[in-house]
């Protein structure tokens, strides 16, 4: 779960 949490918040900054 901490991994797919911390790869959501990853692609997110990516996005941006």
């Amino acid at each position: 779960m901490v991994l797919l949490c911390s790869v959501f918040v990853l692609q997110s900054e990516g996005v941006k």
